[in-house]
C-alpha cells in the first residue's frame, strides 16, 4: 500500500481548507508551498503536484517555522493547532472527527484489499475509501452498524402507523414485488397491517405483529444508508439518526416528495433524455418519523457503471488516479502518447456524461445535485459511453420554467424550497455538477498534471461554448463561462461550525467563491484582428473570414479536385461542405479564412488553437499556440511563389493576432513533400519529426516566434522568393 489513510486525510483537509479560506491573506500557495501564517509562526507544507482545479497533492511532512526554528509536527497536532488558533475552538471535537475519519479510511482501505467484489459497480460503491476529496473529515461517522452487508428486517405494523407520499393501498401494491423477492411468494401481510423494511441497526422494541428477516444479503452503497441487491426491484435508502460528514442522515417527508414531483414534471414536459433512477414512493412511521425508507427503482442494468467519485480518487497501490490507471490499461497503442488517450477519455466523458446533465438543467429545468457520488458512468472498453443520475433528495426545478409553463407539482404549495431562480441555480448546480463533479474528474483524468489539466480545461471551455450556440439564452452557461468566481459549498466552514446543512435556515451561509479556471485561461482580453492585408510586387495578398453563403460554391469546387481531396479527403456535396463551413464558423477552437490574391479566392486556411486540437498530445503546446491547416484550391497557383507568400503571411498574421502566441504548428500528411519543403525555406519554420495520428502518418512542423522574427525581414521577401524553387 503506497498511499496511506493519513496521506489522503491530510490532502482532503488541506484542499478543503484552502478552497474555503483562500481569500484569507494568511493562507496562500507560493512556489509550490502551502503557507498558513500566524503572528508567532507559520505552517508550511510542500506540494508534490499543483492542480489548477485545486486537487493538490502534498508531501506528508508538516513544518512549523517559528523564529527561524523549524520543527516537524504530526498531522494530528497540526489539526489541533488549526482548530485552536485559526478557529479559536478549545474542545477538540473538530479535530477528533478528523482523526475518526482517518481511522475509518484506514479500515475501508483494508476492507477494500481483503474483500474484492466481482461487480465493478459494487466495487466502485463500496471502495470509495477516501470519501469527499474536499472535506476536513470525509469519512467521519458516528458509531452504528456499518457492515458492508446486511439482512433487511421486515416489520408488520398496524395501518394506523402508515405515512407516505402515496396512498397506503398504492404503497402495498408497489411494494409487492420486493416482498415476494425478500420474503417469498406465500408471505402475505395480515389484514389491517402493512410491511415496513428497516435497517437491522434500527430495530427496537415496538408494537409489531411480526418481525421477519429477509432472505437476501444486501450490500451497502457509498452513502452507508443505501443498500443494493442486483436482482431486487429497488434500492433501499434508510433514514439514519446519525451524523455522517455534514448532516444527520434523516430522510424528511419533504425530500421524499421530490420523486413524485419529478414524475409530474416529466409528464408535463415529456422531454428528458437523461437516465434518472426514479424514486416513486417512501414510507414513514407516524409515531416515529425518524423511521423511514425511500424506494429507488432499479430499472437499469448497472454492471458496467461505476461511481464518478470512485474514478476520481487515488489508487492506494499505484498512487495514480483510478481513472488514469483505467486509461493506461486501455492505452494499447505504443505509437500514441498517453495524453492522446487522456484527451479521448475526457472528450467522451464530456459528450456522454456532462452534456446530458447540462442539457437537463438548461433545456428541461430539472436541477440535479449531480456531485460525483450521485453520478454513475458507464464504462465500455475503458471509455465513458453513458450516464445515470441517482438520488432525488437533491432534485429541484427551475422556478422560471415552472411559472412560465404553469406546471403544477405535487406538494408544491407546502414544499417549495427546491424551486430555484437563476442565481441560485448558478450556485447550486454550478457547485455540484461543475466544481464538485467535472473539476474533480478533470483533475483525475490528468492524474493531477497541471499541463494536461490546462489542455482539459480548454477542452471543457470549448465544449461549453459549443453548447452555448445551441442555448444562447442560457444564463447558467453564461455564468460558467464569464464569471470570475464560481460558487462552491464550503464543507470546511460547515464542518468546523457544526452546521447541519440539511436543516440550516440559510444554506448560502456556507457558500463562497473560488477563482473560475475557465476564465483564468481566457485566451484574449482584447478583440483580435479579423483580417490581414499585405502587398508584394503590387499584388494584394489578404486573408478574410470565410462566409458560408459567399464561399460555399468555390469551397465545393476546390474540394472536388483530385489534387485537393487526395489530402483533405472531403470531396462532398455542396450542402455538406456549406454545413462544414457553418460548423467551423461556430467552433471556438477554429477560425476559417479565405486566402485571396487581388481580391480573388485562391485557397482556404483553418487557423486553430493548438491546445484544443488533436495535435496537442504530440507537441509541447502552450495555451495561446496556434496551428494551420491549408489548401490551395486554384491549380494555377500550385507550386508558385504565391504559396510561399500565403504561408509566410499566415504565420505573421497569427503572431500579430496575439502577442502571447509562442509557436505555430502544422501537421500535414507525412507524404505531402511540397508542404514539408516550406519548413526548410520559411522564416522560423522547421520540420521536427513524423508521428502517427489515429487517421494518418503526419509530419510535425513548428514555427517559433522569436526565430520567425529573427529570420523574417520584410524587405527580403523578393530576395527570398528569387531563391524559391517549385
Amino acid at each position: 500500500m503506497l498511499i496511506t489513510a493519513q496521506d489522503e486525510s491530510q490532502r482532503a483537509f488541506l484542499n478543503s481548507f484552502l478552497r474555503d479560506f483562500s481569500g484569507n491573506s494568511n493562507v496562500f500557495i507560493y512556489e509550490n508551498w502551502l503557507n498558513i501564517i500566524f503572528r508567532e509562526f507559520r505552517f508550511s507544507i510542500r506540494l508534490k503536484k499543483f492542480s489548477l482545479v485545486g486537487s493538490h497533492i502534498y508531501h506528508s511532512t508538516i513544518f512549523k517555522v517559528q523564529n527561524e526554528k523549524v520543527e516537524f509536527i504530526s498531522f494530528q497536532k497540526f489539526v489541533e493547532e488549526i482548530e485552536q488558533r485559526f478557529f479559536k475552538l478549545d474542545n477538540n471535537s473538530f479535530s477528533e472527527k478528523v482523526i475518526n475519519s482517518q481511522k475509518n479510511m484506514q479500515e475501508e482501505l483494508i476492507s477494500a484489499l481483503n474483500e474484492k467484489s466481482n461487480s465493478t459497480y459494487l466495487e466502485s460503491e463500496q471502495n470509495l475509501y477516501f470519501g469527499h476529496p474536499f472535506h476536513p473529515y470525509p469519512k467521519f461517522q458516528s458509531p452504528f452498524e456499518s457492515a458492508r452487508t446486511i439482512k433487511i428486517i421486515w416489520l408488520e405494523l398496524p395501518e394506523s402507523q402508515y405515512r407516505g407520499v402515496v396512498p397506503l393501498q398504492e404503497y402495498k401494491i408497489r411494494l409487492l414485488p420486493l416482498v415476494e423477492f425478500e420474503l417469498g411468494l406465500n408471505t402475505n401481510v395480515s389484514e389491517g397491517h402493512f410491511f415496513f423494511p428497516t435497517h437491522p441497526a434500527l430495530v427496537k422494541k415496538m408494537s409489531v405483529t411480526r418481525v421477519l428477516e429477509g432472505k437476501h444479503t444486501w450490500n451497502a452503497l457509498s452513502s452507508k444508508r443505501s443498500f443494493f441487491h442486483p436482482k431486487a426491484p429497488f434500492q433501499l435508502k434508510f433514514s439514519l439518526p446519525f451524523k455522517l460528514t455534514n448532516s444527520v442522515r434523516l430522510i424528511s417527508f419533504e425530500e421524499t416528495t421530490r420523486g413524485l414531483q419529478l414524475e409530474a414534471f416529466l409528464m408535463n414536459r415529456n422531454k428528458s433524455q437523461l437516465k434518472i433512477m426514479r424514486e416513486p414512493f417512501a414510507v414513514f412511521l407516524k409515531d416515529d418519523p425518524k423511521m423511514a425508507v425511500q424506494f429507488r427503482e432499479q430499472t437499469y442494468d448497472l454492471k458496467d457503471y461505476v461511481l464518478g467519485g470512485y474514478l476520481a480518487q487515488r489508487d492506494s497501490s499505484s498512487t495514480n488516479s483510478i481513472v488514469y490507471d483505467l486509461i493506461l490499461q486501455f492505452h494499447n497503442n505504443d505509437s500514441q502518447p498517453i495524453i492522446a488517450s487522456q484527451l479521448k477519455w475526457f472528450d467522451s466523458y464530456l459528450q456522454h456524461a456532462v452534456r446530458p446533465l447540462l442539457v437537463t438543467v438548461i433545456e428541461e429545468g430539472i436541477l440535479l445535485g449531480a456531485h460525483m457520488q450521485n453520478v454513475l458512468i458507464k464504462i465500455e472498453s475503458g471509455f465513458p459511453t453513458d450516464v445515470i443520475y441517482r438520488d432525488l433528495q437533491g432534485c429541484g426545478f427551475s422556478k422560471e420554467i415552472i411559472d412560465k409553463e404553469k406546471i403544477d407539482l405535487p406538494f408544491q404549495e407546502i414544499f417549495n424550497k427546491n424551486l430555484l431562480g437563476k442565481k441560485d441555480i448558478n450556485k447550486v448546480v454550478g457547485y455540484y455538477l461543475i466544481v464538485n463533479n467535472v473539476f474533480n474528474i478533470l483533475g483525475a483524468v490528468s492524474n493531477w498534471n497541471s499541463y494536461v489539466e490546462r489542455i482539459l480545461i480548454s477542452r471543457l471551455k470549448n465544449a461549453l461554448i459549443k453548447l452555448q450556440f445551441e442555448f444562447p439564452e442560457s444564463s447558467f452557461l453564461n455564468y460558467l463561462l464569464h464569471s470570475d468566481g464560481l460558487w462552491q459549498k464550503g464543507n470546511f466552514r460547515c464542518s468546523v461550525s457544526s452546521f447541519d446543512e440539511n436543516t440550516m435556515k440559510d444554506p448560502w451561509k456556507i457558500y463562497n467563491q473560488i477563482d473560475n479556471p475557465l476564465v483564468a485561461f481566457t485566451r484574449k482580453n482584447l478583440p483580435m484582428a479579423e483580417n490581414y492585408e499585405a502587398t508584394f510586387r503590387n499584388r494584394k495578398i489578404s486573408f478574410r473570414k470565410a462566409d458560408p453563403e459567399k464561399d460555399s460554391e468555390i469551397f465545393h469546387k476546390w474540394h472536388n479536385q483530385k489534387f485537393v481531396f487526395e489530402f483533405w479527403e472531403m470531396n462532398q456535396s455542396l450542402k455538406e461542405l456549406k454545413a462544414y463551413l457553418k460548423e467551423k464558423i461556430k467552433d471556438p477552437a477554429v477560425e476559417p479564412y479565405i486566402f485571396e490574391v487581388d481580391n480573388q479566392p485562391v485557397g482556404y486556411f483553418e487557423f486553430y488553437w493548438a491546445i484544443e486540437d488533436r495535435i496537442a498530445p504530440y507537441c509541447k503546446v502552450d495555451l495561446y499556440d496556434r496551428g494551420i491547416h491549408l489548401l490551395i484550391g486554384e491549380k494555377s497557383y500550385l507550386n508558385s511563389k504565391i504559396v510561399y507568400l500565403a504561408m509566410l503571411h499566415a504565420t505573421k498574421f497569427l503572431f500579430e493576432q496575439d502577442s502571447r502566441t509562442k509557436r505555430v504548428y502544422g501537421e500535414p500528411r507525412a507524404d505531402n513533400t511540397p508542404i514539408r519543403r516550406f519548413a526548410e525555406r520559411l522564416p522560423g519554420w522547421k520540420f521536427l519529426y513524423e508521428f502517427d495520428f489515429p487517421h494518418k502518418r503526419a509530419a510535425l512542423l513548428e514555427c517559433e516566434r522569436s526565430r520567425f522574427y529573427k529570420e523574417f525581414i520584410e524587405e527580403s521577401d523578393e530576395r527570398t522568393l528569387s531563391s524559391y524553387q517549385s
